[in-house]
C-alpha cells in the first residue's frame, strides 16, 4: 500500500540547536539587563516614602513624649525607605537586644535616651544603647552612627527631634534597602548586557559556521558526484589500458608492463572503494549537517562525521580518478593524450625559464644544461603529440610501447634536471617554502584546479623529488637567488630572518589581554574610592547665599563691656552697635568673600542673641585648672536647656513649637554667658533644624558645648562681640549647608567587583567587535586591492592576447622552424605559452564574473596573486622570445 504518512519537517541539527540556544541565552540576558536595569533605576531614583512610627516609653525627659515625638516626625519629615517602628527607652538595653537583636514584637530598632551618668565621656558613642531586630553583626559603625546623632541632637537642645534625628539616620543606614549607588547598578546592568553581545557574537559566528559548513559539504558532495557519474567512463579507460598493457608485454620488458597495470589496477581499486565509502560519509553529514532525521544506510556509523576529512578525502579521490584517467590515456596514446605532459611539463618549464633569466647567478656549464634539459623536454611533448595525432593504431601496441619508451626518457631528463638543480643549490640555505610555491605555480597554471600531479606522478612511475619532480627543486634555486638579491640589497638582512613581526604580533596579543585587566582594576579601584566618598564637611566650597532674616536680643545687653571700636576694624563705633544685625551681616559677608569655606545661610534664619548671667544658669560653672576657660557639667547643660527654652518662649514664643517643645524650623538662638570678672563667652548655636546624617558636624561633639571660652576684653583693640557673633554664624551657615548632605559609607567591594568586570567585558567586546570592523575594513581594502589588481591583469593579458601572432612568428618561424629537436622545443613551447594563456584569460573572466560577495576573503585573494604571477611569468617569457628573435634577424642580416 502506498505509504501516506504526511513527509516529516527537516529536524534541527545540532550547529543550528546550539546557534539557537546562543540566540535564546543572549534574548533571555538582555532581558534580564532590561529588568535589572529598570530596578537599578528605580533603587537610585526611590525617595523614602514609607513612615517611620514610634513607640515612647512614658515618663522620659526633655520633653519626649509620644506626642511630641510625632509632631517632630510630622515637622522634619521623618520618612524611610521600607516602614520601620522604632521604640525609644531611657534604660540599659540587655545583653540579648543589643547583641541578638531579640527586640519586642513590631519593632525594629530599640533607642535609649539615657546615659552613664558615672561615665560623661561621650566622644566614643555606646553602641550598645541601639538595638536593632536581627542582632548587629557587622553593624557597629551604623549603631554608633544612631547613637551620635541623637546625642548631637540632645547636645544642642533638642528632645523629640533627638528622637527623630536618630530615626532618620537609622533609615538611612540600617532599613535604606538595596544600595542605590549608580556606579554599582549600572555595572550589574553592564555584565548581562555584555554577556549577551557576547553570546549574539556566538550566535552569529555559530550560524555562519553552520552555513559555511553546509556550503562545503554541498561543494564537497557536488564533487563526489561528479566522481560518480564518470565512474563508468573512468572503468572503461582503465580496462582499455589494462588490456592494451597486457597484450604490449612482448615489445618491452614484461616487469615494467606488470608495474604499470598494477599501478593502475591499485589506483582503480582505490578510486571505486573510495567513492563507495565517501557516498556513506555523504549521507552521515547530511544526517549532521541538514536534517537529523534523514534516511541513512544501515552500514552509517552513527558517530558524527568529520567534514574537514570528507572533503580531504573528495579532492583525494578526485585527484586519483583525474590521474587514472590522465595514466590511462597516456600510456596507451589515446587522443589528446599529450595534454598530460604538457600539464607537467608547463610549472617545471616555466620555472626554469625563470631561472635561465637569472644568468648573473649561474655558470655558462649549468645554463647549457638546463637549456638543454627544457629543450628535450619540450621536444618530448611535442613529439607525444605527433604519437598521439599521426600513428596508424593510436591505441594498439605500437603506441604503448611508444608512449613507455617515451615516459622513460622523461624520467632520464627529470632525473637529469634535478641534479643540475641540485649541483646550482649546492650547500646554500634558503629561507621560504619551496613546495607551497610549487603548489601556487601549479594551481595559477592549471585556473586554481584542483591538481593531481602527485598521484598521476605516481602512476606514471616517474621521479618524485619532492612529490613534483624537477619544480620543488627549481623552486628552491629561484629562492636561493631571491635571498642573495636581497642581501645585496640590504647587508643588515644576512643570516636568520628577522622575528621582528612575530615579536609585534606576540606583543600586541599580551597588550589585548593585560590592558583590559589593569584598566579594569584601576576603575573599579576609582569606583570603589568614589563610593565610599569622603566626609562632605572638610574642603568643600558651600553655596549658602541667603543673609541673615532678622535678630533680636533677649537678655540684658549692659552685662557685656561696651568700648568703642577701632575705626580701621570696624564700621560700628562701640561695642553695644555691633551687636546688630546690619553689623552681623556685613561681617558674615566679608567672611564669606574671604573664605570658600565659610558661606551665608542655605534658608532664611531668625536669630534669637540671649545675653544671661552664667551664675544664675550654670550654678555649676567650674574653671578648668591651668585654663582661662570654664566646664559645664552635661547633665546641667541638658538641664539648662528647659530653663532657657521656657524664659525665650515667654517673650519670643514664636521661636518654639509647641508641639514638639524644640526651636522652630528657621529659628536659632545664639546663647552669650557672661561670667562675674565680666568676660563673656559665646556658646553653642541652637537651632530649629536637627542633626543627621552620619557625618554631620551640627551640634557634633558634646564638649563643644560643655566648654566655655571667654573673649577677650582687656586687650589694646578688642574685637567686638556682633564680629564674634557674624563668625559663630559663619561656622553655623557651613554646618547647616551640610546637613543631611552626608551619605554613609558602606562596603565597597561589591562595586569594586561589579565595576571590575563590567568595564573588562566592556573594553573585550570593544576590542571584539573593533577586530570585527578592522578585519571587514581590511577585507574590503584587500578585496578592492585585488579587483584593481585584477583589472590590470586583464590589460596585460590583452595586450598578451593582441601579440599572439607576433609571439608564433618569433618562437616558430624565427627560432624553431622546421623539424629536430629545436623545432619540436619551439613549437611545444608555444603550444604551452598559448595554453597557459588562454587558462589565464578563463581565470580571469572567471574571477571577474563571481557575485560582488564573493569577491573577496583571503582564497580569491590567493587565486588573483596566483593568476598575477602567471601573467607575470607569460609576459617575461613573451619578452625574452621577442628579444631572442630580435637579435637572430639582426644576426642574419
Amino acid at each position: 500500500m502506498p505509504d501516506h504518512r504526511a513527509p516529516q519537517a527537516p529536524q534541527r541539527t545540532p550547529s543550528y540547536r546550539r546557534a539557537r540556544a546562543w540566540l535564546i541565552f543572549a534574548i533571555a540576558l538582555a532581558v534580564a539587563a532590561s529588568v535589572l536595569g529598570m530596578f537599578g533605576y528605580s533603587q537610585v531614583a526611590a525617595q523614602p516614602e514609607a513612615r517611620i512610627h514610634y513607640i515612647v516609653e512614658d515618663g522620659l525627659p526633655y520633653g519626649i513624649t509620644q506626642e511630641t515625638v510625632e509632631a517632630a516626625a510630622e515637622v522634619h519629615g521623618a520618612v524611610a525607605y521600607e516602614p520601620i517602628t522604632m521604640m525609644v527607652v531611657e534604660r540599659e538595653l540587655e545583653w540579648d537586644e543589643y547583641i541578638n537583636g531579640e527586640l519586642p514584637d513590631g519593632v525594629d530598632i530599640l533607642l535609649s535616651i539615657g546615659y552613664d551618668a558615672d561615665d560623661l565621656d561621650l566622644s566614643l558613642p555606646r553602641a550598645s544603647r541601639v538595638g536593632v531586630v536581627g542582632g548587629d553583626e557587622d553593624r557597629y559603625s551604623e549603631l554608633t552612627a544612631v547613637r551620635e546623632t541623637l546625642m548631637n541632637n540632645l547636645t544642642m537642645g533638642h528632645g523629640a527631634g533627638a528622637v527623630v534625628g536618630a530615626s532618620i539616620t537609622a533609615a538611612d543606614t540600617l532599613f535604606d534597602g538595596a544600595t542605590r549607588s549608580p556606579l554599582l547598578w549600572g555595572a550589574l546592568t553592564a555584565l548581562p548586557l555584555l554577556a549577551s553581545v557576547w553570546f549574539l557574537l556566538a550566535y552569529i559566528r555559530e550560524v555562519r559556521s553552520a552555513r559555511a559548513q553546509r556550503g562545503r559539504f554541498d561543494r564537497a558532495r557536488l564533487q563526489l558526484a561528479r566522481i560518480v557519474l564518470e565512474l563508468d567512463t573512468l572503468e572503461m579507460q582503465f580496462s582499455t589500458a589494462e588490456a592494451l598493457l597486457s597484450d604490449a608485454q612482448g615489445f618491452f620488458k614484461g616487469r615494467d608492463a606488470a608495474k604499470a597495470r598494477k599501478r593502475l589496477r591499485k589506483d582503480w581499486e582505490a578510486v571505486r572503494e573510495s567513492s563507495l565509502e565517501l557516498a556513506r560519509v555523504e549521507q552521515a553529514l547530511e544526517r549532521d549537517l541538514i536534517d537529523s532525521n534523514a534516511a541513512v544506510h544501515s552500514s552509517v556509523s552513527a558517530a558524527p562525521a568529520d567534514l574537514d576529512a570528507f572533503e580531504t578525502d573528495v579532492a583525494t579521490l578526485a585527484r586519483k580518478a583525474d590521474s587514472l584517467a590522465a595514466a590511462a590515456s597516456l600510456r596507451v596514446g589515446h587522443a589528446n593524450s599529450d595534454t598530460v605532459l604538457a600539464r607537467l611539463a608547463l610549472p617545471i618549464t616555466q620555472a626554469i625559464g625563470e631561472i635561465l633569466r637569472n644568468t648573473r647567478h649561474l655558470r655558462r656549464s649549468e645554463i647549457t644544461a638546463l637549456e638543454s634539459q627544457r629543450t628535450a623536454m619540450l621536444a618530448l611533448v611535442r613529439e607525444s603529440k605527433v604519437l598521439t595525432d599521426g600513428h596508424d593504431d593510436p591505441e594498439g601496441a605500437d603506441a604503448v610501447r611508444a608512449q613507455s619508451e617515451l615516459l622513460q626518457r622523461w624520467s632520464t631528463i627529470e632525473t637529469r634536471m634535478v641534479t643540475t638543480l641540485d649541483k646550482i643549490l649546492g650547500v646554500t640555505k634558503i629561507t621560504g617554502n619551496a613546495r607551497t610555491r610549487a603548489v601556487e605555480r601549479i594551481r595559477a597554471t592549471s585556473a586554481g584546479a584542483t591538481e593531481s600531479q602527485t598521484e598521476l606522478r605516481g602512476s606514471l612511475g616517474l621521479p618524485e623529488p619532492s612529490e613534483f619532480g624537477a619544480l620543488v627543486p627549481a623552486e628552491r634555486v629561484l629562492l636561493a637567488f631571491e635571498q642573495v638579491e636581497a642581501t645585496n640589497d640590504d647587508a643588515a638582512s644576512r643570516g636568520a630572518p628577522r622575528n621582528t613581526d612575530n615579536k609585534t604580533l606576540a606583543a600586541m596579543a599580551g597588550f589585548g589581554v593585560v590592558a583590559p585587566i589593569v584598566v579594569a582594576l584601576l576603575a573599579g579601584m576609582f569606583a570603589s574610592f568614589a563610593e565610599a566618598g569622603e566626609p562632605t564637611g572638610y574642603g568643600r566650597e558651600v553655596i549658602g547665599d541667603v543673609p541673615l532674616a532678622s535678630m533680636q536680643i533677649y537678655g540684658d545687653m549692659e552685662l557685656l563691656p561696651n568700648f568703642e571700636s577701632d575705626a580701621l576694624i570696624s564700621d560700628a563705633t562701640t561695642n553695644y552697635e555691633s551687636i546688630s544685625l546690619e553689623h552681623v551681616r556685613d561681617w558674615m559677608e566679608r567672611a564669606a568673600e574671604g573664605d570658600p569655606k565659610i558661606g551665608l545661610f542655605p534658608t532664611e534664619i531668625d536669630l534669637t542673641v540671649t545675653i544671661l548671667p552664667a551664675e544664675e544658669y550654670l550654678p555649676n560653672l567650674a574653671p578648668i585648672p591651668d585654663s582661662d576657660h570654664y566646664e559645664i557639667a552635661y547633665p546641667d547643660l541638658l538641664e539648662m536647656y528647659d530653663r532657657l527654652g521656657a524664659d525665650v518662649s515667654s517673650e519670643y514664643p514664636e521661636v518654639f513649637d509647641a508641639a514638639t517643645g524644640d526651636i522652630r524650623l528657621g529659628q536659632a538662638i545664639l546663647p552669650i554667658w557672661v561670667m562675674e570678672d565680666g568676660s563673656y563667652s559665646i556658646g553653642l548655636p541652637l537651632t530649629g533644624e536637627i542633626s543627621a546624617g552620619v557625618d554631620s558636624r551640627l551640634g557634633a561633639y558634646y564638649f563643644l558645648a560643655t566648654e566655655l571660652r571667654p573673649r577677650e576684653v582687656e586687650r589694646e583693640h578688642p574685637i567686638e562681640t556682633g564680629t564674634y557673633i557674624a563668625f559663630e554664624l559663619g561656622e553655623l551657615g557651613r554646618t547647616l549647608e551640610y546637613n543631611h548632605m552626608e551619605m554613609a559609607e558602606e562596603d565597597t567591594s561589591g562595586v569594586f567587583w561589579a565595576v571590575t568586570f563590567a568595564v573588562w567585558g566592556a573594553l573585550q567586546t570593544v576590542l571584539v567587535l573593533g577586530g570585527i570592523a578592522l578585519e571587514a575594513a581590511r577585507s574590503r581594502r584587500a578585496g578592492a586591492a585585488a579587483r584593481a589588481q585584477l583589472s590590470g591583469i586583464r590589460s596585460r593579458l590583452e595586450q598578451l592576447a593582441l601579440g599572439l601572432d607576433l609571439s608564433r612568428l618569433d618562437m616558430v618561424a624565427v627560432l624553431g622552424a622546421g623539424t629536430g629537436e629545436k623545432g619540436d622545443e619551439a613549437q611545444a613551447d608555444q603550444r604551452l605559452y598559448e595554453t597557459a594563456l588562454v587558462t589565464a584569460w578563463r581565470q580571469a573572466q572567471a574571477l571577474e564574473s563571481l557575485p560582488p560577495k564573493q569577491q573577496r576573503g583571503p582564497e580569491w585573494e590567493a587565486q588573483v596573486a596566483d593568476l598575477d604571477r602567471l601573467v607575470s611569468t607569460l609576459a617575461d617569457q613573451s619578452e625574452e622570445v621577442s628579444e631572442r628573435a630580435l637579435e637572430v634577424i639582426r644576426a642574419s642580416e
